[in-house]
């Protein structure tokens, strides 16, 4: 999208990386990185690919006992996230 080809030191980017690893968001991340962009990765592993990008991250579980993968875990914290910076601007 055009808005990445403004983003500069005052963004952040928040990129998810969880099992079967999209290669667009680390092509991403790896482009913005390099314009200082800070990069906050979501992944499910510390093996993810996003890692070495990451400025910070969160590491999530998605392998609860169920025979599906549960989004319950990164959607808490994306909540929490944003209810984070909601409180923090107003």
């Amino acid at each position: 999208p055009e808005q990445l080809l403004t983003a500069n030191e005052e963004d952040v980017f928040i990129g998810f990386s969880t099992k079967r690893y999209s290669k667009a968001t680390v092509e991403i991340a790896r482009a913005l990185k390099k314009r200082r962009v800070k990069i906050l990765g979501i992944v499910d592993n510390i093996m993810s690919p996003l890692t070495p990008l990451a400025d910070l991250q969160f590491t999530v579980r998605r392998d609860v006992s169920s025979f599906i993968e549960s989004e319950v875990v990164p959607m808490s914290l994306i909540n929490a996230l944003v209810t984070a910076i909601a409180l923090r601007h107003y």
